[in-house]
């Protein structure tokens, strides 16, 4: 929990398909996280556990890994 909890140097990050959940607060207290790149499909970045993470303002980018 609280991975980067007010980590406000954490501008963009990149969160990879295999993740299958993100705990409460893991970015929260951060003003400067803009963007979060997530390395699979929307239907995998809605079906990761996610609650109260921080993320719920930021910008989330899905790309594509092959």
């Amino acid at each position: 929990m609280e991975a980067f909890y007010s980590c406000d140097a954490l501008q963009e990050t990149v969160i990879p398909k295999s993740v299958k959940e993100i705990e409460s607060y893991a970015f929260g207290g951060n003003s400067s996280l803009e963007k979060v790149y997530y390395q699979g499909s929307k239907d995998e970045w809605i079906s990761i556990e996610k609650q109260y993470t921080g993320l719920e303002n930021t910008t989330i980018v899905l790309i594509t890994v092959d």
